[in-house]
């Protein structure tokens, strides 16, 4: 005798077989972006500090207007019940998934931590190894109305030309200022030794090569590089930022791709192969005879 499964159960059975392959595909989502180290839980479970703004309706679509009027919008920061801090944010110019918040006096970089950037973001912070000053940018969560957006690198913002009260201030060599100009004419016309009047050489040799291994099989233009004048030593100091390695890769459209060397210490220090790299590529440079005098 033919029987006929009442509509109620059939749903109900439906249901659960729909449960079941959604738990078995989320399963093998997870877990394949485990082994690929994709996984957002895995990520956001490691990552202890956040920054959670409060935005009304107005706020929202003002924040979204802010990557063409590039104006701040006047938003609130929950630190606790109790704290609760006036800030402003507004989109990054050069991307629509980076914003930038302005909090007691500074300006901060949020650079979303896409997997493109997590090795550049590993990388970054092996500077020290190489003697290298840089700024220190930290992973955030960041959520809106308490709702999680994403994980970002956090980076306070460098100014340029903007002299302290000891008469210091930062620089690019990229920089149209008649100090620049000056000082690679003169390293251009002599015979290296207008280098030492400037620079660490030590320092710029390992400046050079270091910025150059985030695009390491394709020129990288230098003109991003960031310069700490001491106007006491009336010397240029490098100083590596997060923000100066992003917009030189995507200004010039490149993709860092990590570049697996044969020395063991590759990306640790300076080492004949990477400086020989660099060294038989300076006439595709700008700063060409730079490179040149002071790898040599």
């Amino acid at each position: 005798m033919l029987t006929i499964e009442p509509l109620e159960q059939k749903n109900k059975k439906l249901n659960y077989i729909t449960f079941a392959v959604f738990i078995v595909v989320a399963t093998v989502f997870l877990y394949i972006a485990e082994q690929y180290e994709k996984n957002p839980i895995s990520i956001e479970s490691k990552v202890q500090n956040s920054l959670d703004f409060k935005l009304s309706a107005d706020d929202i679509v003002n924040l979204n207007e802010s990557f063409n009027t590039k104006k701040w919008v006047s938003v609130k920061l929950i630190k606790s019940k109790q704290k609760i801090h006036s800030v402003k944010l507004k989109h990054k110019s050069n991307s629509i998934l980076d914003f930038q918040f302005y909090c007691d006096g500074d300006v901060y970089n949020l650079y979303r931590f896409e997997n493109s950037r997590k090795y550049i973001f590993s990388f970054f912070k092996t500077a020290k190894n190489w003697g290298l000053r840089s700024t220190s940018p930290q992973l955030v969560k960041v959520k809106l109305n308490e709702i999680l957006f994403g994980v970002y690198i956090m980076e306070k913002k460098i100014y340029e030309k903007i002299k302290d009260n000891r008469g210091d201030y930062f620089i690019t060599l990229g920089s149209n200022t008649e100090k620049i100009k000056t000082m690679l004419y003169l390293i251009s016309k002599t015979d290296g030794q207008m280098v030492e009047k400037y620079f660490n050489k030590k320092e710029l040799a390992a400046y050079l090569i270091y910025f150059s291994l985030f695009c390491y099989n394709e020129i990288l233009n230098f003109d991003r590089l960031l310069f700490h004048y001491n106007a006491k030593k009336k010397m240029l100091q490098p100083f590596l930022t997060l923000d100066s390695i992003l917009a030189s890769l995507f200004e010039q459209d490149k993709v860092f791709k990590l570049h697996i060397g044969e020395a063991k210490n590759f990306f640790t220090r300076i080492t004949r192969e990477n400086a020989a790299n660099l060294l038989a590529r300076p006439d595709d440079y700008k700063y060409g005879e730079l490179i040149k005098k002071v790898l040599r």
